[in-house]
């Protein structure tokens, strides 16, 4: 039951024996003038004085869950369906944000409890049908981030998505994440975190078809698991066989891109140990013959003109250089899984020149660790320079 008050909403669990208020983030003590719950949506809307027409989507949160009940454990609450809807860019700047509401997250709205505090200090303390629902505070912590976990499951529980850690809460109370409905992106070529601006997004994988997945929320040694199901946006005409042709380009795509980042990871690995080898022959003012450093120096040359065809040099803005290699998946990707459709034949040849260029592309990365590498490290080994850590040359899968 719900009550509306001047002094805030009050609700019971009991057919109204007892009335406790409730406390969310974003609603102060405000008068309550209308209640509703939508019925397909479940969404409780309030009409107040104070804060216009306040929604919170799903409530299926606030209707299980019962702060009067003593010990309650950790829990991960029932989802509503989900559903991919298109979405395109429109206008940004003050002048389109000044005058409207924030949407839903998009995606799946995971809501879960927890019955005490997973780190220290202010950002713990308690809270009633939590200050903290959709105001997750993040932890710098790595082993506090450890102790909490939300991994999503195909059907054949196999994880293709882990949300960001910086993103769930841990204070004790209800709070609420968002999974965007996509799988974990491409492997990235170094460990910090990518940039995000409101032309792009953070990196992803692609859309997951619709069915039916499971999320599992991990606290400790404490694993709790809820299915939610994945759907379409009814409005939009597209057959499951298009999406699933969709899906499978993209992931190709997003696989190459991985195993590209990883060459690219590799080369700045041996490019930062010839870098450190060098200083340490200047440090210990020891002279390295002439053939020696020509070698060096032309080993150096082909990884760069390499590296330049690879991915964008980040000490030259962006609209000086053309798209590279990587850039290209990416992008190709992203286009091809922001439509409700298979991929045009336009794309698919698209594609294809991708994949021969991509070919090429490991052929000569695997060559610059397998050639000339290993004959340089013998050389540097003669004159007394450490050798270089050797990476391993790129597998592809299916080749």
């Amino acid at each position: 039951l719900w009550a509306g008050t001047e002094l805030g909403l009050y609700t019971s669990h009991d057919r109204g024996g007892t009335w406790r208020r409730l406390h969310l983030k974003n609603l102060p003590t405000v008068s309550i003038h209308d209640v509703l719950v939508h019925p397909r949506e479940n969404d409780l809307i309030l009409g107040t004085h104070g804060r216009a027409i306040w929604v919170f989507d799903d409530a299926t949160p606030l209707q299980e869950f019962d702060p009067a009940v003593d010990g309650q454990d950790n829990l991960l609450f029932n989802m509503r369906r989900a559903f991919r809807y298109p979405s395109r860019f429109t206008r940004y700047g003050l002048g389109d944000r000044r005058h409207k509401a924030p949407n839903p997250p998009s995606g799946a709205l995971i809501t879960y409890y927890l019955s005490e505090d997973l780190e220290d200090g202010e950002n713990g303390e308690e809270s009633e049908l939590s200050a903290n629902v959709e105001a997750p505070t993040a932890s710098s912590d790595e082993t506090t981030q450890e102790r909490l976990k939300v991994e999503i499951l195909d059907s054949g529980g196999e994880v293709i998505r882990t949300l960001d850690g910086e993103t769930l809460g841990r204070a004790k109370g209800l709070h609420r994440v968002a999974w965007d409905l996509a799988m974990d992106g491409a492997r990235q070529r170094t460990d910090e975190k990518p940039e995000v601006s409101e032309f792009s997004g953070p990196p992803r994988g692609p859309w997951v078809l619709p069915g039916t997945y499971t999320v599992r929320l991990t606290v400790d040694d404490e694993v709790l698991e809820a299915p939610v199901e994945v759907g379409v946006d009814p409005s939009v005409d597209v057959s499951l066989e298009d999406l699933q042709t969709q899906f499978r380009v993209v992931e190709s795509l997003q696989e190459k891109l991985s195993v590209l980042n990883d060459g690219l990871r590799r080369i700045d690995a041996v490019s930062a140990q010839l870098e450190a080898r060098r200083a340490t022959a200047r440090h210990m003012q020891q002279d390295i013959p002439e053939d020696l450093l020509d070698a060096l120096k032309e080993y150096e040359e082909g990884v760069a003109d390499l590296l330049d065809r690879l991915a964008r040099a980040d000490d030259k803005p962006f609209w000086s250089q053309g798209p590279r290699l990587s850039e290209r998946l990416r992008s190709l990707a992203r286009e091809i899984d922001g439509q409700f459709a298979a991929p045009t034949a336009a794309q698919m040849e698209y594609v294809a020149e991708l994949e021969e260029e991509f070919a090429a592309a490991v052929v000569e990365i695997n060559a610059l660790f397998s050639g000339a590498l290993p004959t340089l490290n013998g050389r540097m080994g003669e004159h007394g320079i450490p050798p270089l850590l050797l990476p391993v040359t790129l597998e592809v899968a299916g080749r």
